[in-house]
């Protein structure tokens, strides 16, 4: 009988994905239902992100595939609330593609 692989935590799964969440892009693929979390990280390297990016969107396309859409919604907007509230702007702003 094969082994089940565990199942992430969404705390776990928050702390990884984090680098990705401020980027609307790398928001907006982890929300597509018809990537998997490898798709969605080749994606992520194919347009240029950094790898410490396209290794968070992956962990954030599992916590949407886990524990659904809802899950993802309430991630991102605690974290822009949170930010907003410590006015963390700087890191928003300052990008995660590789530069050209």
């Amino acid at each position: 009988m094969g082994d089940v692989p565990k199942k992430r935590t969404v705390q776990d799964l928050r702390k990884r994905s984090l680098p990705a969440v401020r980027f609307e892009e790398l928001v907006e693929l982890a929300s597509r239902e018809d990537l998997n979390p490898h798709q969605v990280a080749t994606q992520a390297s194919v347009r240029g992100w950094r790898s410490r990016q396209v290794r968070a969107v992956r962990f954030l396309r599992i916590l949407h595939r886990d524990y659904g859409l809802e899950a993802l919604e309430a991630f991102v907007l605690e974290t822009t609330m949170e930010r907003a509230h410590t006015g963390d702007r700087d890191r928003a702003c300052s990008g995660g593609k590789k530069r050209e």
